[in-house]
This record gives C-alpha cells, sequence and structure tokens, in this order.
C-alpha cells in the first residue's frame, strides 16, 4: 500500500507516482515483524473480490477479461518468508474466479526460465522482478494466449 507521499519520487523512482497521490492517500499497515502473521491476517479475500469487480466491470463496458498469474521465483533464502505463500494464495484467487466466472486465464506461474528471468536487488536474488528476457518470455506467453482467442 502506497502511503501517498512522494517519496517514490524523491527515491528516484521516476514519475510513476506524480497524478496518483490524489487518488491514494491509505497509510500502509502496522507491521507487526511477523510477515506469515500478518498474511494470515490479511489474507487474500480483498484482492479476490478485487478480481471479481474487475471481471464484472469490464464486462458491463463489453470488454473480455483475460486474468493471468504472477510468475514467481521461489523459495528464495533471501525471499520474505510470506511473500511465496502470499504470491501462491493471490493466484489460487485468480485461478479460482477465472474458473467461476468463465474468464480466460493465462498461468504463467512456473513457466519462464528459471536462468537470467529474475532481476536481482541489492545483490540479492528478486523473486519477483523480471529481467528484460524475463519480460520478452512472459509477454510471448501471454500474447500466444491472447492470439489463440482471435477470430
Amino acid at each position: 500500500v502506497w502511503d501517498g507521499s512522494d517519496r517514490l519520487r524523491q527515491t528516484g523512482a521516476g514519475d510513476m507516482a506524480g497524478g496518483m497521490n490524489q487518488y491514494i492517500q491509505w497509510l500502509p499497515p502496522e507491521d507487526n515483524g511477523d510477515p506469515l502473521a500478518n498474511l494470515d491476517r490479511n489474507g487474500s479475500g480483498a484482492f479476490r473480490r478485487n478480481l471479481v469487480s474487475i471481471v464484472g466491470l469490464a464486462r458491463a463496458h463489453g470488454i473480455e477479461p483475460v486474468l493471468t498469474t504472477f510468475a514467481a521465483k521461489g523459495p528464495d533464502p533471501a525471499t520474505d518468508p510470506g511473500l511465496i505463500q502470499g504470491i501462491d494464495e493471490h493466484n489460487a484467487a485468480i485461478r479460482s474466479v477465472a474458473a467461476e466466472h468463465g474468464v480466460t486465464l493465462v498461468d504463467v506461474n512456473g513457466k519462464l526460465s528459471r536462468e537470467g528471468t529474475f532481476a536481482e536487488a541489492f545483490g540479492q536474488p528478486d523473486p519477483v522482478h523480471l529481467t528484460p528476457k524475463g519480460t520478452r518470455e512472459k509477454a510471448q506467453i501471454i500474447a500466444d494466449a491472447v492470439l489463440k482467442l482471435i477470430p
């Protein structure tokens, strides 16, 4: 959850935060220092609810949505212990919403090659952010699936 500040701009994260401040004003939830307990407390219910809303809104506007899972490389010793479990829970929610609402699902998790696709951050393996090679692989997987939908 972004706290609404312009610290992203101050840290050199670019202009992506520009203009968002007026829409996102939530303070981050209090961190008790235990990622697994925080995951259990928050769960993926709100995420699932939002996906269902997105599907409904898209269809209300004549758009047929396509959902994709998150790609993750893990578990990894440098990874926050709750991160991969959280990604797995969110991916389960995505798969469930796709099945229940008849939405095309592109399941990219576990489909990317393991070498050179995931980035490093501060000298540590990054289990979720992709290199340019990884981004190309992910885009190709999604494009192959979406192209099959075009008559």
